[in-house]
Protein backbone atom coordinates (compact mmCIF):
# COMPACT_ATOMS: atom_id res chain seq x y z
CA UNK A 1 0.00 0.00 0.00
CA UNK A 2 1.36 3.61 -1.20
CA UNK A 3 -0.43 6.93 0.12
CA UNK A 4 1.06 10.07 -0.96
CA UNK A 5 -0.64 12.96 0.20
CA UNK A 6 0.70 17.01 0.24
CA UNK A 7 -2.07 18.76 1.02
CA UNK A 8 -4.13 18.96 4.66
CA UNK A 9 -7.33 16.79 2.94
CA UNK A 10 -8.82 15.63 6.25
CA UNK A 11 -11.23 13.07 4.81
CA UNK A 12 -7.31 11.36 3.27
CA UNK A 13 -5.65 12.38 6.73
CA UNK A 14 -8.74 9.98 8.88
CA UNK A 15 -8.47 6.97 6.03
CA UNK A 16 -4.18 6.90 6.62
CA UNK A 17 -4.29 7.05 10.60
CA UNK A 18 -7.54 4.49 10.42
CA UNK A 19 -5.37 2.50 7.66
CA UNK A 20 -1.66 2.24 10.03
CA UNK A 21 -2.48 3.24 13.18
CA UNK A 22 -6.33 1.29 13.46
CA UNK A 23 -10.08 2.13 14.42
CA UNK A 24 -8.84 3.21 18.52
CA UNK A 25 -6.28 5.81 17.32
CA UNK A 26 -6.63 9.61 18.39
CA UNK A 27 -8.52 11.67 15.31
CA UNK A 28 -5.98 14.03 13.95
CA UNK A 29 -6.27 17.77 14.58
CA UNK A 30 -6.20 20.65 12.38
CA UNK A 31 -2.64 21.46 13.63
CA UNK A 32 -1.68 18.00 11.43
CA UNK A 33 -0.25 20.32 8.08
CA UNK A 34 0.54 16.59 6.02
CA UNK A 35 1.15 13.09 5.53
CA UNK A 36 4.00 13.12 2.75
CA UNK A 37 4.26 9.12 2.61
CA UNK A 38 2.92 5.96 4.07
CA UNK A 39 3.74 2.26 3.06
CA UNK A 40 2.57 -0.30 5.05
CA UNK A 41 2.21 -3.98 4.92
CA UNK A 42 -0.40 -6.05 6.22
CA UNK A 43 1.64 -7.15 9.50
CA UNK A 44 2.39 -3.07 9.39
CA UNK A 45 -1.01 -2.04 9.87
CA UNK A 46 -2.32 -4.80 12.51
CA UNK A 47 0.69 -4.14 14.85
CA UNK A 48 2.39 -1.17 13.76
CA UNK A 49 5.36 0.09 15.71
CA UNK A 50 6.08 3.96 15.59
CA UNK A 51 8.82 5.96 16.88
CA UNK A 52 8.72 9.47 17.05
CA UNK A 53 10.78 12.22 16.55
CA UNK A 54 10.06 16.16 17.14
CA UNK A 55 11.49 18.94 15.84
CA UNK A 56 12.19 22.47 17.32
CA UNK A 57 9.72 24.17 15.18
CA UNK A 58 7.40 22.25 16.88
CA UNK A 59 6.63 18.88 14.42
CA UNK A 60 6.73 15.80 15.36
CA UNK A 61 7.55 12.59 12.96
CA UNK A 62 5.85 9.65 13.78
CA UNK A 63 7.53 6.17 11.91
CA UNK A 64 6.59 2.48 12.28
CA UNK A 65 7.39 -0.22 10.00
CA UNK A 66 7.19 1.23 7.15
CA UNK A 67 4.89 4.05 7.76
CA UNK A 68 5.70 7.77 8.51
CA UNK A 69 3.25 10.46 9.44
CA UNK A 70 4.25 14.09 10.29
CA UNK A 71 2.28 16.96 12.18
CA UNK A 72 2.83 19.86 13.89
CA UNK A 73 2.36 20.92 17.76
CA UNK A 74 2.73 17.66 19.29
CA UNK A 75 -0.39 16.57 17.87
CA UNK A 76 1.16 12.29 17.13
CA UNK A 77 -0.06 9.05 16.63
CA UNK A 78 -0.35 6.76 19.34
CA UNK A 79 2.69 4.58 19.92
CA UNK A 80 1.10 1.29 21.07
CA UNK A 81 -0.67 -0.16 18.64
CA UNK A 82 -3.52 2.03 18.32
CA UNK A 83 -4.43 1.78 21.76
CA UNK A 84 -3.77 5.59 22.26
CA UNK A 85 -1.34 7.38 23.37
CA UNK A 86 1.16 5.83 25.48
CA UNK A 87 4.07 7.22 27.70
CA UNK A 88 7.39 7.71 26.26
CA UNK A 89 6.30 8.87 23.16
CA UNK A 90 8.83 11.45 22.81
CA UNK A 91 11.71 9.10 23.85
CA UNK A 92 12.24 10.40 27.51
CA UNK A 93 12.82 7.40 29.34
CA UNK A 94 9.86 8.22 32.13
CA UNK A 95 9.61 4.85 33.82
CA UNK A 96 13.65 5.22 34.72
CA UNK A 97 12.27 9.14 35.57
CA UNK A 98 9.78 7.87 38.39
CA UNK A 99 12.59 5.06 39.74
CA UNK A 100 15.42 8.00 40.09
CA UNK A 101 12.92 10.31 41.53
CA UNK A 102 11.76 8.06 44.33
CA UNK A 103 15.42 6.69 44.92
CA UNK A 104 16.47 10.47 45.51
CA UNK A 105 13.43 10.75 48.03
CA UNK A 106 14.13 7.91 49.94
CA UNK A 107 18.29 8.50 50.61
CA UNK A 108 16.66 11.44 52.81
CA UNK A 109 13.32 10.54 53.49
CA UNK A 110 12.14 7.82 56.18
CA UNK A 111 8.75 6.79 54.44
CA UNK A 112 6.57 4.60 56.52
CA UNK A 113 6.35 2.12 53.48
CA UNK A 114 7.82 1.88 50.44
CA UNK A 115 4.14 2.67 48.60
CA UNK A 116 4.36 6.17 49.89
CA UNK A 117 7.89 6.50 47.83
CA UNK A 118 6.63 5.57 44.80
CA UNK A 119 2.83 7.71 45.05
CA UNK A 120 5.30 10.99 46.28
CA UNK A 121 7.73 10.19 43.41
CA UNK A 122 4.57 10.55 41.36
CA UNK A 123 2.99 13.57 42.74
CA UNK A 124 5.95 15.38 42.04
CA UNK A 125 5.83 14.73 38.25
CA UNK A 126 2.17 15.49 38.36
CA UNK A 127 3.43 19.55 39.47
CA UNK A 128 4.88 19.60 35.91
CA UNK A 129 1.99 18.93 33.70
CA UNK A 130 -0.47 19.90 36.19
CA UNK A 131 -1.51 22.88 34.04
CA UNK A 132 -2.82 19.87 31.35
CA UNK A 133 -4.91 18.56 34.64
CA UNK A 134 -8.53 19.13 36.08
CA UNK A 135 -7.49 18.22 39.34
CA UNK A 136 -4.41 18.36 41.57
CA UNK A 137 -4.45 16.30 44.69
CA UNK A 138 -2.81 17.99 48.07
CA UNK A 139 0.02 15.82 49.16
CA UNK A 140 -0.04 15.69 53.17
CA UNK A 141 2.84 14.58 55.51
CA UNK A 142 1.66 14.52 58.89
CA UNK A 143 2.47 12.98 62.31
CA UNK A 144 1.57 12.57 66.07
CA UNK A 145 4.96 14.01 67.27
CA UNK A 146 7.57 16.10 66.09
CA UNK A 147 11.02 14.66 64.94
CA UNK A 148 9.16 12.40 62.81
CA UNK A 149 10.06 13.69 59.15
CA UNK A 150 7.57 15.56 58.24
CA UNK A 151 9.35 18.73 57.11
CA UNK A 152 12.29 16.69 55.97
CA UNK A 153 10.11 15.07 53.90
CA UNK A 154 8.65 18.34 52.55
CA UNK A 155 11.99 19.83 52.15
CA UNK A 156 13.42 17.14 49.71
CA UNK A 157 10.12 17.21 47.71
CA UNK A 158 10.26 20.78 47.01
CA UNK A 159 13.95 20.29 45.72
CA UNK A 160 12.47 18.51 42.25
CA UNK A 161 9.08 20.74 41.97
CA UNK A 162 8.83 23.61 39.53
CA UNK A 163 9.04 27.07 41.10
CA UNK A 164 8.40 25.65 45.24
CA UNK A 165 7.12 28.74 47.73
CA UNK A 166 8.42 27.39 51.15
CA UNK A 167 6.36 28.97 54.05
CA UNK A 168 4.71 28.82 57.19
CA UNK A 169 1.21 30.97 58.67
CA UNK A 170 0.19 32.16 55.31
CA UNK A 171 -2.78 35.28 55.31
CA UNK A 172 -5.48 34.51 52.70
CA UNK A 173 -3.95 37.76 50.94
CA UNK A 174 -0.54 36.23 50.02
CA UNK A 175 -1.96 33.41 49.12
CA UNK A 176 -3.92 34.04 46.26
CA UNK A 177 -1.98 36.53 45.30
CA UNK A 178 1.39 34.32 45.24
CA UNK A 179 -0.76 32.52 42.81
CA UNK A 180 -0.97 35.28 40.35
CA UNK A 181 2.27 35.04 38.42
CA UNK A 182 3.43 37.72 35.64
CA UNK A 183 5.28 38.06 32.46
CA UNK A 184 4.86 34.54 31.60
CA UNK A 185 5.83 32.87 35.10
CA UNK A 186 5.71 29.90 36.04
CA UNK A 187 2.51 29.23 38.54
CA UNK A 188 4.37 28.41 42.20
CA UNK A 189 4.34 24.82 44.24
CA UNK A 190 2.91 25.64 47.64
CA UNK A 191 4.26 24.36 50.49
CA UNK A 192 2.97 25.17 53.57
CA UNK A 193 4.47 23.74 56.78
CA UNK A 194 3.31 23.99 60.49
CA UNK A 195 -0.18 23.54 59.52
CA UNK A 196 -1.11 22.79 63.15
CA UNK A 197 0.01 26.20 64.24
CA UNK A 198 -2.37 27.27 61.38
CA UNK A 199 -5.74 25.38 61.66
CA UNK A 200 -5.52 24.29 65.55
CA UNK A 201 -8.11 25.79 67.62
CA UNK A 202 -11.17 27.71 66.54
CA UNK A 203 -11.28 28.68 63.57
CA UNK A 204 -10.62 32.51 62.65
CA UNK A 205 -11.91 34.46 59.63
CA UNK A 206 -8.04 34.20 58.05
CA UNK A 207 -7.80 30.71 58.85
CA UNK A 208 -11.07 29.63 56.84
CA UNK A 209 -10.54 31.84 54.30
CA UNK A 210 -6.66 29.89 53.93
CA UNK A 211 -8.83 26.81 53.74
CA UNK A 212 -11.21 27.63 51.34
CA UNK A 213 -8.19 28.50 48.83
CA UNK A 214 -6.29 25.01 49.68
CA UNK A 215 -10.10 23.63 48.92
CA UNK A 216 -10.97 25.19 46.06
CA UNK A 217 -7.42 25.15 44.19
CA UNK A 218 -7.44 21.98 43.52
CA UNK A 219 -9.58 21.74 40.80
CA UNK A 220 -8.72 23.63 37.60
CA UNK A 221 -10.90 27.04 36.88
CA UNK A 222 -11.29 27.80 40.56
CA UNK A 223 -11.00 31.43 41.60
CA UNK A 224 -11.26 33.66 44.66
CA UNK A 225 -13.87 36.75 44.22
CA UNK A 226 -12.00 40.17 45.61
CA UNK A 227 -13.24 43.69 44.85
CA UNK A 228 -10.62 46.21 44.56
CA UNK A 229 -11.11 49.99 45.14
CA UNK A 230 -8.92 52.86 42.71
CA UNK A 231 -9.60 55.98 42.99
CA UNK A 232 -12.99 55.24 43.98
CA UNK A 233 -13.51 52.84 41.11
CA UNK A 234 -15.03 49.29 42.84
CA UNK A 235 -13.74 46.51 40.48
CA UNK A 236 -14.47 42.44 40.96
CA UNK A 237 -11.81 40.77 40.66
CA UNK A 238 -11.13 36.83 40.12
CA UNK A 239 -8.06 35.37 41.22
CA UNK A 240 -7.27 31.71 39.80
CA UNK A 241 -6.08 29.44 42.29
CA UNK A 242 -5.34 26.39 40.85
CA UNK A 243 -1.79 25.20 41.49
CA UNK A 244 -0.37 22.22 43.42
CA UNK A 245 -0.25 22.48 47.07
CA UNK A 246 1.69 20.15 49.59
CA UNK A 247 1.24 20.83 53.48
CA UNK A 248 2.44 19.48 56.78
CA UNK A 249 1.74 19.34 60.56
CA UNK A 250 1.28 17.55 63.18
CA UNK A 251 -2.41 16.19 63.62
CA UNK A 252 -5.34 16.52 61.23
CA UNK A 253 -5.93 18.75 58.87
CA UNK A 254 -9.25 20.21 58.32
CA UNK A 255 -11.16 17.20 57.17
CA UNK A 256 -12.37 19.40 53.52
CA UNK A 257 -8.58 19.11 53.08
CA UNK A 258 -8.01 15.90 53.79
CA UNK A 259 -10.54 15.02 51.54
CA UNK A 260 -8.66 16.52 48.43
CA UNK A 261 -5.15 14.99 50.11
CA UNK A 262 -3.23 11.93 49.81
CA UNK A 263 -2.18 11.46 52.93
CA UNK A 264 1.08 10.46 54.44
CA UNK A 265 1.27 9.19 57.79
CA UNK A 266 5.14 10.06 58.79
CA UNK A 267 6.70 8.16 61.45
CA UNK A 268 9.67 8.49 64.16
CA UNK A 269 11.91 6.30 62.33
CA UNK A 270 14.18 3.81 64.21
CA UNK A 271 17.72 4.06 66.02
CA UNK A 272 18.96 1.91 63.25
CA UNK A 273 17.13 3.30 60.34
CA UNK A 274 19.92 5.22 58.69
CA UNK A 275 19.66 8.17 56.20
CA UNK A 276 21.85 10.00 54.36
CA UNK A 277 22.63 13.61 55.80
CA UNK A 278 20.64 16.54 54.19
CA UNK A 279 22.67 19.73 53.49
CA UNK A 280 20.80 22.20 51.23
CA UNK A 281 23.58 23.15 49.47
CA UNK A 282 25.04 19.42 48.69
CA UNK A 283 21.25 18.18 48.33
CA UNK A 284 20.21 21.15 46.03
CA UNK A 285 23.68 20.25 43.24
CA UNK A 286 22.37 16.41 43.47
CA UNK A 287 18.90 17.29 42.30
CA UNK A 288 19.88 19.84 39.58
CA UNK A 289 20.06 16.91 36.51
CA UNK A 290 16.70 15.28 38.17
CA UNK A 291 15.75 18.69 37.94
CA UNK A 292 16.55 19.49 34.88
CA UNK A 293 15.00 16.19 33.27
CA UNK A 294 11.71 16.38 35.00
CA UNK A 295 11.86 19.91 32.79
CA UNK A 296 12.04 18.29 29.82
CA UNK A 297 9.68 15.38 31.10
CA UNK A 298 6.86 18.01 31.90
CA UNK A 299 7.10 20.12 28.47
CA UNK A 300 7.20 16.99 26.60
CA UNK A 301 4.53 15.21 27.84
CA UNK A 302 2.54 18.54 28.23
CA UNK A 303 2.21 18.76 24.66
CA UNK A 304 0.86 14.89 24.13
CA UNK A 305 -1.58 15.28 27.11
CA UNK A 306 -2.74 18.72 25.51
CA UNK A 307 -3.88 15.62 22.43
CA UNK A 308 -5.60 13.31 24.72
CA UNK A 309 -9.02 12.22 24.44
CA UNK A 310 -11.15 11.09 26.85
CA UNK A 311 -11.28 7.46 25.69
CA UNK A 312 -6.93 8.18 26.46
CA UNK A 313 -7.21 8.79 29.69
CA UNK A 314 -6.07 5.95 32.61
CA UNK A 315 -9.41 3.58 33.73
CA UNK A 316 -9.25 3.56 37.18
CA UNK A 317 -9.26 1.23 39.46
CA UNK A 318 -13.23 0.69 41.00
CA UNK A 319 -13.19 0.56 44.26
CA UNK A 320 -11.81 4.52 43.66
CA UNK A 321 -14.27 6.65 42.85
CA UNK A 322 -15.82 10.10 43.17
CA UNK A 323 -14.01 12.60 45.00
CA UNK A 324 -11.07 9.72 45.56
CA UNK A 325 -11.33 9.63 41.52
CA UNK A 326 -10.29 13.10 41.68
CA UNK A 327 -7.51 13.35 44.08
CA UNK A 328 -6.04 10.18 42.60
CA UNK A 329 -6.26 10.62 38.59
CA UNK A 330 -3.30 12.77 38.08
CA UNK A 331 -0.80 9.90 39.38
CA UNK A 332 -2.35 7.36 37.37
CA UNK A 333 -2.08 10.02 34.43
CA UNK A 334 1.71 10.37 35.27
CA UNK A 335 2.06 6.76 35.71
CA UNK A 336 0.62 6.16 32.07
CA UNK A 337 2.92 8.87 30.57
CA UNK A 338 5.67 7.30 31.98
CA UNK A 339 5.28 3.45 31.07
CA UNK A 340 7.18 0.82 32.05
CA UNK A 341 5.74 -1.26 34.97
CA UNK A 342 4.31 2.15 36.59
CA UNK A 343 0.66 2.00 35.86
CA UNK A 344 0.10 -1.39 37.20
CA UNK A 345 1.59 -1.00 40.16
CA UNK A 346 0.07 2.63 41.12
CA UNK A 347 -3.32 0.36 40.24
CA UNK A 348 -2.34 -2.61 43.04
CA UNK A 349 -1.12 0.16 45.82
CA UNK A 350 -3.76 3.23 45.38
CA UNK A 351 -6.91 0.98 46.44
CA UNK A 352 -5.10 0.47 49.99
CA UNK A 353 -3.78 3.75 50.19
CA UNK A 354 -7.32 4.57 49.94
CA UNK A 355 -8.94 2.25 52.34
CA UNK A 356 -6.98 3.11 55.33
CA UNK A 357 -7.20 6.89 54.26
CA UNK A 358 -11.14 6.68 55.18
CA UNK A 359 -10.75 3.68 58.02
CA UNK A 360 -10.46 6.30 60.09
CA UNK A 361 -13.60 8.75 60.49
CA UNK A 362 -13.33 11.93 59.23
CA UNK A 363 -15.55 13.85 61.68
CA UNK A 364 -17.35 13.74 65.03
CA UNK A 365 -20.49 12.60 63.47
CA UNK A 366 -18.54 9.60 61.67
CA UNK A 367 -17.06 8.81 64.98
CA UNK A 368 -20.49 8.45 66.80
CA UNK A 369 -22.21 6.45 64.22
CA UNK A 370 -19.02 4.26 64.11
CA UNK A 371 -18.91 3.93 68.29
CA UNK A 372 -22.85 3.47 68.16
CA UNK A 373 -22.36 0.76 65.96
CA UNK A 374 -19.36 -0.91 68.58
CA UNK A 375 -21.76 -0.62 70.83
CA UNK A 376 -24.54 -2.58 69.29
CA UNK A 377 -22.26 -5.35 68.19
CA UNK A 378 -20.90 -5.89 71.26
CA UNK A 379 -24.17 -5.69 73.70
CA UNK A 380 -25.65 -7.95 70.59
CA UNK A 381 -28.84 -6.40 70.92
CA UNK A 382 -30.99 -5.13 68.45
CA UNK A 383 -32.48 -1.87 70.26
CA UNK A 384 -31.12 0.35 73.39
CA UNK A 385 -32.46 2.66 75.23
CA UNK A 386 -30.57 6.16 74.93
CA UNK A 387 -29.57 5.89 78.50
CA UNK A 388 -27.77 3.13 78.13
CA UNK A 389 -26.39 4.36 74.70
CA UNK A 390 -24.61 6.92 76.84
CA UNK A 391 -23.14 4.73 79.51
CA UNK A 392 -21.74 2.73 76.78
CA UNK A 393 -20.31 5.10 74.76
CA UNK A 394 -18.36 6.77 77.60
CA UNK A 395 -17.05 3.06 78.28
CA UNK A 396 -15.32 2.81 75.22
CA UNK A 397 -11.76 2.98 75.49
CA UNK A 398 -9.52 5.93 73.67
CA UNK A 399 -12.92 7.66 72.63
CA UNK A 400 -13.69 11.16 73.83
CA UNK A 401 -17.48 10.54 74.42
CA UNK A 402 -16.49 10.61 78.37
CA UNK A 403 -15.10 14.02 78.42
CA UNK A 404 -16.67 15.78 75.82
CA UNK A 405 -20.24 18.55 76.99
CA UNK A 406 -20.41 21.15 79.11
CA UNK A 407 -17.08 21.34 82.20
CA UNK A 408 -15.97 18.65 80.41
CA UNK A 409 -18.39 16.22 81.86
CA UNK A 410 -19.44 13.64 78.95
CA UNK A 411 -22.24 13.72 76.40
CA UNK A 412 -25.47 13.28 77.18
CA UNK A 413 -28.63 11.92 75.73
CA UNK A 414 -29.58 16.08 73.81
CA UNK A 415 -25.62 15.60 71.90
CA UNK A 416 -26.48 12.41 70.20
CA UNK A 417 -29.61 13.41 69.12
CA UNK A 418 -28.70 16.54 67.92
CA UNK A 419 -25.05 15.23 66.25
CA UNK A 420 -27.13 12.44 64.40
CA UNK A 421 -29.89 14.94 63.60
CA UNK A 422 -27.78 15.38 59.92
CA UNK A 423 -27.04 12.23 58.79
CA UNK A 424 -31.58 11.28 58.92
CA UNK A 425 -31.22 8.21 61.26
CA UNK A 426 -33.88 6.48 61.11
CA UNK A 427 -37.86 8.09 60.21
CA UNK A 428 -36.90 10.25 63.11
CA UNK A 429 -34.50 11.97 61.95
CA UNK A 430 -32.12 11.05 64.87
CA UNK A 431 -34.08 11.36 67.55
CA UNK A 432 -35.20 8.86 69.79
CA UNK A 433 -38.40 6.94 70.13
CA UNK A 434 -40.28 4.67 72.37
CA UNK A 435 -38.78 1.24 72.10
CA UNK A 436 -39.67 -1.70 74.41
CA UNK A 437 -36.72 -3.85 75.87
CA UNK A 438 -37.16 -6.87 77.84
CA UNK A 439 -41.17 -5.46 79.08
CA UNK A 440 -39.64 -2.19 79.67
CA UNK A 441 -40.71 1.04 77.53
CA UNK A 442 -38.33 4.02 77.26
CA UNK A 443 -36.93 6.20 74.87
CA UNK A 444 -34.03 4.61 72.24
CA UNK A 445 -33.01 3.45 69.10
CA UNK A 446 -33.40 0.38 66.96
CA UNK A 447 -30.36 -1.17 65.41
CA UNK A 448 -31.64 -0.86 62.18
CA UNK A 449 -32.58 2.95 62.30
CA UNK A 450 -28.69 3.04 61.47
CA UNK A 451 -28.11 0.72 58.70
CA UNK A 452 -28.64 3.07 56.00
CA UNK A 453 -26.34 5.50 57.50
CA UNK A 454 -23.75 2.95 58.04
CA UNK A 455 -23.67 1.74 55.14
CA UNK A 456 -23.37 5.65 53.51
CA UNK A 457 -20.72 7.23 56.15
CA UNK A 458 -18.74 4.35 57.41
CA UNK A 459 -16.47 1.83 55.57
CA UNK A 460 -18.04 -1.63 55.00
CA UNK A 461 -16.69 -4.24 57.94
CA UNK A 462 -14.67 -6.45 56.32
CA UNK A 463 -16.06 -10.33 56.15
CA UNK A 464 -13.76 -13.05 58.38
CA UNK A 465 -12.10 -15.55 56.66
CA UNK A 466 -12.18 -19.16 57.39
CA UNK A 467 -9.35 -18.89 58.97
CA UNK A 468 -10.54 -15.99 61.49
CA UNK A 469 -13.78 -18.29 62.14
Amino acid sequence: MSLEISTPDNEKLDKVYEEVFGSNAPTPSKSVTSVTSVTSTVSDVTNPLPSVTSTTDGSASVTGGNASVTGKNGMVPPSNGGNGICGNAYGSDGSRLVSDVRDFLTQYVAFPSPEFAIVTALWIMHTWIFGELYTTPRLVFSSPEKRSGKTRAQEVTALLCPCPVNTVNVSPAYLFRRLQPEGGETLPTIFLDETDALFSGKPSESTEQVRGIVNAGYRRGATVGRVEINNKQVTPHDYPVFAPVCLAGIGNLPDTIEDRAIIVHMKRRKPGTKLKPYRDRSANLEAQPLLDRLKTWGEENTLLLASWHDRDYPKMPDSIQDRDADVWEPLFIVAKLAGGEWADTLSKIAPGIVRNQHAEPQSLGELLLRDIRTVFDKTGRDRIFTINLVTELCKLEDAPWATLGKDDSGIDTRFISKTLKPYEVGNHHGSPYSVKIDGIVGRGYKREDFEDAWCRYLPQLEEPTTEQQ
